[in-house]
């Protein structure tokens, strides 16, 4: 291959990174290269961090070795695949929603036997429905294949998982009662104007959540939404809010400030 044109390369790693997986900014890469095709590699992986890969990893394997273990090793060891290379499929790969779905059904995955760290949801997903993820306290992260479009997150869809960091929901308009409850690694979630109503317990139990800063979109805050976020030191109302839940804040003992707007009537 050394004769072939650097531009070929770069045309091969754009099109593999920008149309073959479409990589969003943000997202984590693992790479199955062959050692046969070592030098596209640089490309591949220079051309997902142009794009904003977070970090991109590869999984080098050997076309004659592979073949060398397909013969001489017998059928049993073949079948047979470790527990490590089980736990490392779950973290690398996670579960993968097809584009087309629109709605993720009630108890779709409630307390999963697969025990996946991290899912991708498709650009065409709109609702999540009751306890859909329920109990899965292996998942740590959501990510979207593109746009994301989610608008409705219902009752315990997430709770008791195990999200981590600062989930991003540009489109949602209402986050239902418990639907994130209990994800005690979860720091933050960002929003926009399109945020319509926070429902009871929402936050219940999120101990690591540090700040709150809604949308001007939203109307209603349900009761004991932020119970027991113990980590909670600021949060910021929107003149839109007009009904604040009984014990909304109750438990939240890091909590030194908080300024109520005058379009709220009920508290």
């Amino acid at each position: 291959m050394k004769n072939v044109d650097n531009k070929v390369f770069e045309k091969i790693a754009k099109l593999a990174v920008n149309v073959g997986i479409n990589l969003q900014k943000g997202q984590e890469v693992t790479l199955t290269i062959s050692t046969n095709a070592d030098y596209l590699a640089p490309y591949i992986v220079e051309e997902a961090y142009k794009a904003g890969a977070k970090k991109v990893d590869i999984n080098w394997y050997n076309d004659k070795t592979s073949r060398l273990s397909m013969e001489y090793c017998d059928l049993e060891t073949l079948s047979t695949v470790e527990n490590w290379k089980v736990e490392k499929a779950k973290h690398l790969y996670g579960k993968v929603i097809p584009e087309g779905i629109e709605e993720i059904k009630s108890y779709s995955f409630v307390n999963s036997d697969y025990d996946f760290k991290k899912i991708v949801l498709p650009k065409s997903l709109e609702t999540i429905d009751y306890g859909a993820f329920y109990g899965c306290n292996s998942l740590e992260k959501i990510t979207f294949s593109g746009e994301n479009n989610l608008k409705i997150i219902s009752q315990n869809a997430f709770e008791r998982c195990d999200l981590q960091g600062t989930l991003e929901l540009p489109s949602i308009c209402v986050i239902s009662d418990y639907a994130f409850a209990g994800n005690q690694k979860l720091k933050g979630i960002t929003t926009t104007n399109t945020l319509l109503s926070i429902g009871e317990y929402a936050f219940a139990g999120c101990t690591s959540l540090t700040t709150v800063n809604w949308g001007p979109g939203v109307e209603k805050i349900g009761r004991e939404n932020f119970y027991n976020c113990t980590s909670l030191t600021s949060v910021t109302i929107g003149n839109s809010v007009t009904s604040i839940g009984s014990y909304a804040f109750e438990g939240c003992p890091s909590l030194t400030s908080i300024t109520i707007p005058d379009s709220v009537t009920s508290i």
